[in-house]
């Protein structure tokens, strides 16, 4: 893929260096100093584009993305990063040159953290920053932070990512924003108040084909996005979940969740310019 150019928050490179080898990381190019910026592989759209595509994905095929954004999140967290950012607009994606299957990549990573305690302690955090799209995916302790205008603590980072994450897992399975329809104050008092999109829209798709394994999600995306973050099980625990999933699936299960016939990949910045008149996250 061609190479493109996105802003850093942060001085990225010591991340770069721990994550380069990753398959589910993007590949980082090179730097500017002038702003701050990396060069790094150009996908063919994100994930949320390609949810709210109208292209064919089997229950296979979505189980596989989520496989492969939670290897990339497992390696970060065990190398002690945290993205600090994660939704589909973040998820990178390409197709395979026989559009037989996706690759998927973590990105923009310019705002992760670096909790390394040889450099923790250099990094000055601010606030987090939340509007109306980032706060579908934001933990509770993330908005707390957000209201009182502290930084989170960075205890609370690889828990709020685990947060995040099942966030992820829900919409890909279901092919819906979560919070649609809702506005920044709307989704932020419900997280709060300890409300969380409807569990069964997520696993209707794996109860078509095993009434067990979707027990097993039904089980597993509460933990994942419980209101404590030490109630949260590590980002390793949610790959294996989803891969066990995968694994267990039957071979009937393999359905897709739109039937259309397959559709070209659509472009990113058309998505971007209907703005929230679609379903835009």
């Amino acid at each position: 893929m061609p190479p493109g150019t996105t802003p850093m928050a942060t001085d990225f490179r010591p991340v770069a260096r721990l994550l380069r080898d990753h398959a589910h990381i993007v590949r980082i190019y090179g730097y500017g100093d002038q702003p701050p910026a990396m060069v790094m592989e150009r996908p063919q759209a994100d994930l949320g584009t390609l949810l709210q595509s109208d292209i064919a994905l089997s229950l296979h095929t979505r189980l596989d993305v989520c496989q492969q954004w939670a290897s990339g999140l497992e390696a970060m967290h065990a190398n002690g990063v945290a993205h600090c950012d994660l939704k589909p607009a973040n998820v990178l994606v390409s197709q395979s040159p026989d559009g037989a299957s996706w690759r998927v990549a973590l990105g923009d990573l310019g705002t992760s953290r670096n909790l390394n305690p040889d450099r923790a302690s250099a990094l000055v955090a601010g606030a987090p920053e939340l509007n109306a799209m980032t706060a579908r995916y934001a933990a509770p302790e993330v908005i707390a932070a957000f209201r009182r205008k502290r930084p989170l603590d960075t205890g609370a980072l690889l828990p709020a990512g685990v947060y995040s994450a099942a966030l992820l897992l829900w919409e890909c399975l279901s092919r819906t924003a979560p919070w649609q329809g809702c506005s920044f104050e709307q989704i932020t008092e419900s997280v709060v108040r300890g409300d969380r999109p409807d569990v069964q829209a997520a696993a209707a798709p794996i109860a078509q084909a095993s009434a067990p394994l979707a027990q097993t999600l039904l089980d597993v995306l509460p933990r994942l996005w419980c209101p404590e973050p030490r109630g949260r099980p590590p980002a390793a625990s949610l790959r294996q979940q989803v891969a066990t999933l995968a694994a267990m699936l039957p071979a009937g299960g393999w359905r897709p969740l739109f039937m259309h016939a397959p559709s070209p990949m659509p472009d990113p910045g058309e998505r971007a310019r209907r703005g929230a008149g679609g379903k835009g996250h």
